[in-house]
């Protein structure tokens, strides 16, 4: 039997920190760069400071207000899911990767309602290799909303798929 309050305990905590983490690494960037400046941090990692009025790495920057709508119904939509997802959760883990989920997509939803863009400023690069599919050396601009979102997707991927792997080794041969 699930433990839920336990659960979701732990899952608040995750959208708390992601969500305080976000918003004050985004006050901080904001108050040390000038829009589009850039500052070496490291010999592969930059910051510099973007204001993403389009979806995830920059996508649809000069896009139509119908194709926000949608994109923006979606999210809800996948929001609402996530938000169901994790109120039953059976593990502190899937809680835990849900929460962090939340977090980031509330903290970059908040900079879309008070400052109508999203701040990235995150620069990931590697001198003298190109991606092919960016046709650069440079990964988008992206902050630490998005980073949760993506390393919470990424565990509750794997915490899926070794359930999945438990329920089949379970499973009486037939």
């Amino acid at each position: 039997m699930a433990d839920y309050k336990v659960n979701r305990f732990l899952g608040g905590l995750a959208f708390v920190n992601v969500l305080l983490l976000d918003q004050l690494s985004k006050f901080w960037i904001t108050s040390l760069l000038a829009p589009g400046e850039t500052k070496a941090f490291c010999p592969c990692i930059n910051f510099v400071l973007v204001f993403n009025k389009g979806i995830s790495f920059g996508l649809l920057n000069q896009g139509k207000p119908w194709q926000f709508i949608v994109i923006g119904m979606a999210i809800l939509l996948i929001s609402l899911w996530v938000l169901r997802q994790y109120w039953y959760a059976e593990r502190g883990a899937q809680s835990f990767c849900l929460g962090m989920i939340l977090g980031g997509a509330v903290g970059n939803l908040l900079d879309r309602v008070f400052r109508s863009a999203v701040v990235d400023f995150i620069d990931l690069y590697v001198e003298n290799f190109s991606l092919p599919f960016l046709q650069q050396n440079h990964w988008p601009a992206f902050n630490v909303a998005d980073s949760a979102i993506v390393v919470g997707v990424f565990l509750l991927f794997f915490l899926y798929r070794n359930k999945e792997k438990k329920k089949k080794g379970k499973e009486p041969a037939g």
